[in-house]
């Protein structure tokens, strides 16, 4: 762990040398923070705490650590925009799709030089920054009554890379007794736990912040896990897994 003002991180384990740049961003929970020395073995890092404006705070055994990569936009302005009736009016739209974005930095060249960088973080959400993601969802579905079994939808192929927002399922008809567990797998290995309870029709709601992105020509399929037994109620038909984009 580390308090609100410790200026070393102590990794689990080394991460490639590519990923932990002096000078670099990473970001733990809601805090952004700056990689200024890497020890020997990369196993700890000096850091710059509360980059970007972001707030220093205390961060538990475990906690995830996120290595930020950087874009660079360069926005074109026309001669003596600033402090024209324009300016203040101005919006510039960004196509970038299935990213997170964490923090920011803005400075404005010309012909005398460049500005002092202004530095924003994103990080005060429950998604820890921004989710552009690329909109429309991928659904599994299986008709009529429920029960266990693997693989119990057609196989979904993803067509491309894409960061998935969050995933449920709903049924048509209500489980009662005991509850639906489903599983998402992402070419056979468990992606995310849905649990539809008795007499609901839909179940929890997993957030696709932390889960990775899918890659183009995997498969999807669903497992059901558990549903009511005929001598307790009924399993509830019609199920339909929805993850959202």
């Amino acid at each position: 762990p580390i308090s609100d003002t410790d200026a070393e991180v102590t990794l689990s384990a080394p991460r490639p040398e590519a990923d932990a740049l002096v000078g670099g961003l990473i970001q733990i929970e809601a805090e952004i923070l700056r990689i200024t020395a890497v020890s020997i073995d990369g196993l700890s890092y000096s850091v710059e705490r509360a980059s970007h404006e972001s707030q220093p705070a205390a961060h538990g055994v475990g906690s995830p650590l996120y290595y930020l990569e950087s874009s660079v936009f360069v926005i074109p302005f026309v001669r003596d925009f600033f402090g024209s009736p324009a300016s203040g009016q101005y919006t510039q739209p960004l196509y970038w799709p299935d990213v997170r974005v964490a923090a920011a930095e803005m400075t404005v060249t010309n012909i005398y030089g460049s500005s002092a960088i202004t530095r924003r973080n994103l990080t005060l959400n429950s998604t820890l920054g921004l989710r552009t993601l690329s909109g429309g969802q991928l659904t599994l579905q299986v008709d009529g009554p429920l029960a266990i079994g693997s693989s119990v939808t057609p196989i979904l192929l993803v067509e491309r890379l894409q960061a998935i927002r969050e995933v449920y399922a709903v049924v048509a008809e209500a489980p009662s007794g005991d509850s639906i567990v489903a599983r998402v797998l992402r070419g056979g290995v468990p992606y995310a736990d849905l649990t539809i309870i008795s007499g609901m029709t839909q179940s929890n709601t997993v957030s696709g912040f932390g889960l990775p992105p899918l890659e183009s020509g995997e498969r999807l399929t669903v497992d059901i896990l558990n549903v009511p037994s005929s001598a307790s109620g009924a399993p509830g038909r019609d199920l339909t897994v929805t993850l959202s984009r």
